[in-house]
């Protein structure tokens, strides 16, 4: 039994994150947060906005991702997301900006806006927010 994995984060420009000796991945999917340990069975994950979470060498390094798939084997991750960023490259004026942008448009009387964009572009925020914020 293995006590690692490696995982990598491909966007469509390519390698974004490769992570080596991964003890411990936390993924934010559609039906909740999944827990990776090594020799994890193999399955798909569906990404939804949120942390991403690898533990190396008992230390915990935190990414936003908005969405992707996540392959698992059990000796390794790959995840396929439209980007990713660390923690320390999220910008906290400009998600309190999204975030507030967000609520207005929730708050608007105009039936003109679309709610379940307005809805997604708020948990974003929120997630970038939180992730920021806790490191």
């Amino acid at each position: 039994m293995h006590n690692a994995f490696p995982v990598k984060v491909v966007t469509p420009d390519g390698t974004a994150l490769e992570v080596e000796g991964v003890e411990f991945l936390k993924l934010p999917s559609v039906t909740g947060e999944v827990g990776v340990l090594p020799s994890h069975s193999p399955s798909l994950v569906k990404l939804s906005p949120g942390e991403v979470q690898c533990r190396v060498n008992e230390e915990d390094n935190s990414y936003f991702v908005a969405e992707g798939l996540a392959h698992l084997l059990p000796d390794k991750v790959l995840v396929l997301a439209p980007f990713i960023d660390s923690a320390s490259s999220i910008d906290v004026d400009r998600a309190k900006a999204a975030k507030k942008r967000a609520e207005d448009l929730l708050s608007s009387k105009y039936d003109s806006v679309d709610r379940d964009r307005a809805r997604l572009a708020l948990i974003r925020a929120e997630a970038r927010l939180r992730i920021a914020l806790a490191s």
